[in-house]
């Protein structure tokens, strides 16, 4: 069975009280970004995922963040995994950027006051640690995510992922650039795999190797 079922209803609740406070919430887009996208990950991907490896006999899942920054996403996305997944269930993430200073950032896990204001008081308890200067990742987080300076372009590797994060990636490149970016990824992804890009891009009419999904609450890629 799943833990902490109404993880991303914990984030939404938490937001809330920072809105009624008349807390700034502009900013709160870092970590725990796209809480939409996170509930449609919760509910319905990581499920999916999950009865796909028991069924093979295989309990870890492997994810790649593609476009890191300074690490926000991908310690969210390991927050949400420790959450969820069954007790027996394994994960890694791999999280690449083309900033050396970004990457350097999220290797440190280092964060300020305002940095963390998206995440709710109890993961910041649990998963951080308080330091003179704001919050640290943790290690029971930090060690699950591995931090590479790599162009996501540059790539050249079949790690067979079972989930792909590359949001507001696709954004800033041209056609022909969008089409060898979604090579990487294709070549990076598992048989059975999921593709996240950001809430205002799409695959459609751009590539046809990944099938278009959606639910009450937002949208993904499955690998063909």
């Amino acid at each position: 069975s799943y833990r902490g079922s109404s993880l991303t209803d914990i984030y939404f609740a938490h937001r809330l009280r920072g809105q009624a406070m008349g807390k700034p919430t502009s900013n709160l887009t870092r970590f725990f970004r796209n809480p939409d996208q996170l509930k449609s990950l919760e509910y319905h991907l990581l499920p999916e995922l999950v009865a796909h490896r028991l069924a093979a006999g295989n309990e870890t899942l492997r994810v790649w963040v593609a476009g890191c920054s300074t690490g926000e996403e991908a310690y969210t996305l390991a927050i949400i995994l420790c959450e969820i997944l069954p007790e027996d269930f394994a994960f890694s993430i791999v999280a690449m950027d083309r900033s050396a200073p970004a990457v350097e950032t999220a290797s440190r896990g280092r964060y300020s006051p305002a940095d963390t204001t998206a995440v709710p008081p109890r993961f910041l308890k649990r998963y951080f640690d308080s330091t003179s200067a704001g919050f640290e990742v943790r290690s029971i987080i930090r060690d699950r995510v591995q931090f590479e300076q790599q162009a996501v372009e540059a790539t050249d590797f079949c790690r067979e992922f079972d989930l792909v994060t590359c949001r507001n990636v696709l954004t800033y490149a041209g056609e022909d650039q969008q089409l060898v970016l979604l090579d990487r990824i294709w070549d990076s992804m598992a048989p059975y795999s999921f593709l996240l890009v950001g809430a205002a891009e799409t695959l459609l009419g751009v590539d046809r190797r990944f099938e278009y999904l959606s639910d009450e609450w937002s949208s993904a890629y499955r690998k063909r």
